[in-house]
């Protein structure tokens, strides 16, 4: 028997009290009667027939003193350890994209539930199993569980999924359950050997499958034209690999073509080979839609076998409108994803109202706003869309920031100071009602920002060439702070990895999206939105705008590379020892005495009283 609060011990002091107690106690009390002879001859007869006399005088005391011990027990909460433990076992189930790997039409995962399941049929009723799931987020599926039906059902509903294990929080979370049972074993099912495992039982379900993977894949701008590249390696053989290059959406003669090419190369044991498409006079690419980079062979892993990239869908296509476009062009372009089509007004007009993103126009005014981009205007020369212009004022002024608290302020204006803008001439905005003023110049709006039919419209009242505006390095940081929040790029990238959260920035004026994968398509009506890449493959994202067009953005998620290597072996998986809780923290599976002891504790009770009464009365 152990004790979770052996201080409450202390409490059987109380025993010496009490017979302190009874040793100073009066005894007798005096009476005068007239003889002691009857008396004497019932005790010698009291004697001879009552042998333990002596027990019955000391009753009451023996009770309480049994009560008081009692008492000091339930303070230090007895227990008693339970020899049945030795059997519990903790199952850390590997649920990493590898373990998808296929041997005989079974997969590793598929041999692992299979090991857990005939182990936990091997198993006494009072053995306790505990099972975590190590995907990119371990977690507990059953913790310290004894009932067969539940476990069971547990492991076969186990789903292996598409990204890395976090074997690590997996470990972590076994050792809160050894704190609660030292003795328990861990036993890990993985497809990988560590050199060092620890106090942890391995068992590797990898039986050297075989694999090819593309391990990344990149188009280059080179001499005007698009050089493909691939990284390719195979693990556990050397092969000769059949790769396809497969070019989608060439822009050839006015029309989209596909282009397809074969090569076949020798990859090494464990190692990689760079595979390079040359321009050549067949494969002359200076725009495309889709590249996919391809392996047909027949290992025993077919998730990482592709892998796509995309051409115009990863950038910000702009329209500038303007007579001397250089410094808004180069400010343009100081931001990679930016795609600028300068669209002359002399000697005549090559202006047009759709196909693009962003327009930014400078000294000039649209009859109408675009119908499927955003609107930016610098010097506007006539009143539209809302504002009213007034003329031209000459004056030097500074630049005053205005509802610096904003979250439209800090969108636009972050990082801006506006009183380093200094002007020698700006456009005078009589009304603009509606619109957000961000910057003022002499109490006149200057930069001022609006939401009009679902298109974003952002006015910059003046000449940047009667500013200082762009010799300082507010200026391309402005215009591109203007551009992402006028036109926000639909996706940080175009190439995720599963398991990875994408954020979507649909454009302003979308009412509703789309998302459609190779399994199913989803509707999502609150936007912005976020989904989660589950699987490997493309992702398409269509928006529905206000205007009745729509917006088609699509990404390629790819199994992380790290889950290719079949010749990967861990080092260290867990230390040698590992501290546990002291043995008055550990929570032992054990038979709680408590309950049991304040049965008794009554019993003894009633029969003290009882006791007493007899006595008394």
């Amino acid at each position: 028997m152990s004790f979770l609060l052996p201080l409450g011990l202390l409490a059987l002091s109380s025993v010496i009290a009490l017979i302190i107690i009874w040793i100073i106690k009066p005894k007798y009390h005096e009476k005068t009667i007239s003889s002691t002879l009857i008396w004497e001859l019932s005790l010698k007869y009291q004697k001879r027939k009552m042998p333990f006399q002596w027990l019955k005088q000391s009753l009451l005391l023996l009770l309480q003193i049994l009560i008081l011990v009692i008492l000091s027990f339930m303070l230090a909460k007895p227990f008693i350890k339970l020899n049945t433990r030795g059997g519990e076992k903790i199952f850390i189930l590997d649920c990493s994209a590898s373990m998808q790997a296929v041997t005989n039409g079974e997969t590793r995962f598929d041999k692992a539930k299979k090991e857990i399941l005939k182990t936990v049929g091997q198993k006494t009723d009072e053995d306790k199993i505990t099972i975590i799931l190590a995907e990119k987020t371990a977690t507990f599926a059953v913790r310290r569980e004894n009932a067969n039906d539940v476990i069971n059902k547990v492991i076969n509903e186990a789903e292996c999924s598409y990204t890395s294990s976090d074997i690590a929080s997996a470990i972590s979370l076994a050792n809160g359950v050894l704190t609660e049972n030292p003795s328990a074993e861990i036993i890990l099912y993985t497809d990988v050997d560590y050199v060092h495992p620890g106090y942890v039982t391995v068992k590797n379900m990898s039986e050297g499958e075989w694999n090819v993977s593309v391990l990344s894949f990149n188009a280059e701008l080179k001499n005007g034209f698009y050089q493909f590249s691939a990284d390719v390696a195979s693990y556990n053989r050397a092969a000769n690999v059949t790769v396809k290059l497969i070019v989608n959406g060439v822009d050839r003669d006015d029309k989209k073509i596909d282009l397809e090419q074969t090569r076949t190369v020798y990859i090494a044991q464990n190692a990689s080979q760079t595979v390079v498409w040359h321009e050549e006079s067949d494969l002359q690419v200076y725009s495309f839609e889709k590249a996919t980079i391809a392996i047909y062979e027949n290992d025993s892993f077919g998730y990482d076998n592709s892998l796509t990239v995309y051409g115009k869908t990863r950038r910000r296509y702009v329209e500038l409108i303007s007579e001397y476009p250089n410094m808004l062009n180069v400010a343009l372009l100081s931001n990679p994803e930016n795609s600028v089509f300068q669209a002359s007004l002399k000697p005549t007009p090559n202006i047009y109202d759709s196909g693009y993103d962003l327009y930014l126009y400078e000294g000039y005014m649209p009859e109408k706003l675009p119908t499927d981009g955003a609107l930016i205007i610098v010097n506007p020369t006539s009143s539209a869309f809302g504002f009213t212009v007034g003329g031209e004022v000459s004056m030097n002024c500074v630049g005053v920031g205005n509802d610096t608290l904003s979250a439209t302020y800090r969108s636009i204006m972050g990082g801006i100071t506006p009183r380093n803008i200094k002007f020698t001439k700006y456009t005078k905005i009589t009304s603009c009602d509606g619109y957000d003023v961000l910057m003022t110049c002499n109490g006149d709006p200057t930069i001022l920002v609006n939401e009009i039919d679902g298109t974003t419209v952002i006015v910059l009242a003046f000449d940047i060439h009667y500013s200082d505006l762009p010799m300082l390095l507010d200026f391309p940081l402005l215009v591109n702070n203007a551009c992402d929040y006028a036109a926000p790029l639909t996706l940080d990238k175009y190439l995720y990895e599963t398991g990875d959260v994408v954020s979507v920035h649909t454009k302003p004026n979308a009412v509703s999206a789309t998302l459609t994968t190779a399994e199913k398509t989803e509707e999502y009506e609150r936007l912005p939105f976020e989904f989660t890449c589950s699987k490997p493959g493309e992702f398409t994202i269509v928006q529905n705008l206000s205007n009745g067009k729509v917006r088609t953005d699509t990404l390629f998620a790819r199994i992380p590379s790290d889950e290719s290597n079949f010749a990967f072996v861990g080092d260290t998986l867990a230390p040698d020892k590992i501290p546990f809780a002291s043995e008055t923290d550990i929570e032992y599976n054990s038979l709680q005495l408590i309950r049991y002891l304040a049965m008794l504790l009554l019993l003894l009770i009633a029969a003290e009283w009882g006791v007493q009464y007899h006595e008394q009365f």
